[in-house]
């Protein structure tokens, strides 16, 4: 055991108060141990002055009390159970500022340092078996109660279902999109529901994204601060010493991410499945954190190569699948397709059970093209007293905001790459070809590929303005079109002097 030859102590110089990873090798007439602390050499060579060592013995004392009463506490409480006489002594290092550990033997003859790790590795199989727990049970809010007048989309369910819950693990995350007001979060949670939530786990990024992490952490029950480390958890016990600083959200993220796939492993090795997580609302994430989306996107193609969490990626159709489909990563990405609107045969069942003429019924489902939102409105705003055509008209107003937003009214920056996108979707198709698989001759082109878009809009500043939430334009990483009939409607009738006259100049 290491002595200073000094004072002759263990482990800790009672002449300095500092341990012993601050020892310098000195030849004494003890043979068994050769060792001195620096500042007891320094002291007894005359470098350091009585003063001074005086001042640095009382700030080393102080420091040490407090650091000794609080590990006691952590001890007693933590590893009684064991039978182990652990402690974990701490001491200033009043050069550096920094604080040092130091172990020393318990009463079990167990050496300190492995009495620490038993502490720490206990605390976490701990927390591991609670988060396998909660993977194993699921976690994933009901679906609203069905009213009335509820329209079932079961195959659509059942499609789902289907493809992302095979009995066979699939080395892909998947990307499920599709437009505002579809239903998406509805269906997805059925699914959940469908299969009892048992290994499936549901998540929505909330409107502040950068706490994603904690969002991802509170679901799967992990505790941030008992998987700080000893060190950090005792620092923050005591007043008198710095606290543990909180992460930045990139860092919490990894640390919840990191947690849930130790987690979803156990979980595969006790079911033989992967764990199903649906992370919805990932349009907020490409908005306000693409550096957590992208951090994600690894570790979503890393755990389906493991086949040990299986990710569905719930977003729009615009600056989440653009931002993605960049990637290297998404070549684990599978598209089972776009989460549709519902057809317009119930839409009009669906207002006219509502208590809307028929008549009227057919004249706003060519307004509303089957968005659960806009039916709603429409209900609404009839039921107030307002005539079909003030709803229309208010309906058509929203499709107009949507252009504004994207800047293709005013003289915006994107303007004019934004106008080019529109001029080529409403133009006729060049030739049989293009018709048969790009368009009508009538009616235009019904999508541009991803490499045209990209031709059209160079910058990429530009075309993340033009698919962040604009609402006006649908992108799924590979095709871009009009969000919706309407917006193509309203292109076609409103834009077409707007375009010839912003791109002539």
């Amino acid at each position: 055991m290491l002595r200073c030859s000094a004072c002759f102590t263990r482990s800790l110089c009672k002449k300095c108060l500092l341990p012993f990873d601050a020892l310098a090798t000195q030849p004494t007439n003890d043979t068994s141990c050769k060792v001195i602390s620096k500042a007891c050499f320094a002291s007894a060579a005359g470098a350091a002055t009585k003063e001074g060592s005086e001042a640095k013995k009382e700030v080393k004392k102080s420091v040490l009390e407090s650091a000794i009463s609080a590990v006691k506490a952590i001890v007693t409480s933590r590893v009684a159970v064991l039978g182990v006489g652990a402690a974990v002594l701490l001491a200033a290092n009043v050069q550096t500022g920094n604080i040092v550990e130091d172990y020393y033997k318990g009463q079990a003859g167990i050496d300190a340092c492995t009495q620490s790790k038993i502490v720490v590795h206990t605390n976490k199989q701990g927390c591991l078996m609670q988060m396998v727990d909660r993977v194993g049970a699921g976690f994933c809010p009901d679906p609203q109660p069905a009213g009335p007048h509820h329209i079932p989309r079961h195959t659509v369910v059942e499609d789902l279902d289907r493809i992302l819950m095979q009995d066979q693990p699939s080395k892909f995350y998947y990307v499920v999109t599709g437009a505002h007001g579809r239903g998406k979060s509805t269906l997805l949670r059925e699914m959940c529901l469908r299969r009892g939530k048992k290994g499936m786990g549901y998540i929505e990024v909330e409107p502040h994204p950068k706490d994603f992490g904690k969002s991802l952490g509170a679901a799967l029950d992990f505790n941030f601060q008992e998987h700080m480390g000893m060190l950090n958890q005792l620092v923050g016990l005591m007043g008198a010493l710095p606290v543990h600083k909180e992460d930045s959200p990139q860092m919490t993220f990894k640390r919840a991410a990191s947690a849930l796939q130790e987690a979803a492993a156990e979980h595969k090795k006790r079911t033989g499945r992967p764990f199903v997580l649906i992370i919805d609302a990932v349009d907020r994430l490409a908005e306000h954190a693409p550096d957590i989306l992208e951090t994600l996107q690894d570790y979503c193609k890393d755990w389906a190569e493991q086949t040990i969490v299986s990710v569905v990626l719930v977003c729009s159709e615009g600056l989440a699948p653009h931002i993605m489909h960049s990637r290297d990563a998404w070549s684990h990405a599978y598209q089972p397709g776009e989460i549709r609107n519902i057809t317009n045969e119930e839409a009009k069942d669906y207002l006219v059970n509502r208590g809307i003429e028929a008549e009227d019924a057919e004249e706003l489902v060519k307004v509303t093209d089957g968005v659960f939102q806009r039916l709603e409105k429409c209900v609404v705003m009839l039921g107030r007293g307002m005539s079909v055509q003030q709803t229309t008209d208010a309906i058509l107003q929203d499709i107009e905001t949507h252009f504004v937003s994207a800047g293709l009214l005013d003289n915006t920056p994107q303007q004019k790459p934004g106008l080019r996108v529109v001029r080529e979707l409403i133009k006729p198709p060049s030739s049989k070809w293009s018709q048969l698989f790009g368009g009508n001759a009538n009616l235009g082109r019904l999508h541009i590929t991803a490499a045209e878009f990209r031709e059209l809009v160079p910058e990429q500043d530009m075309q993340d303005k033009l698919l962040n939430r604009s609402s006006v334009f649908a992108y799924d990483g590979s095709h871009l079109r009009f969000e919706s009939k309407t917006s193509e409607a309203y292109a076609r009738d409103v834009l077409p002097g707007k375009v010839s006259t912003s791109l002539s100049l």
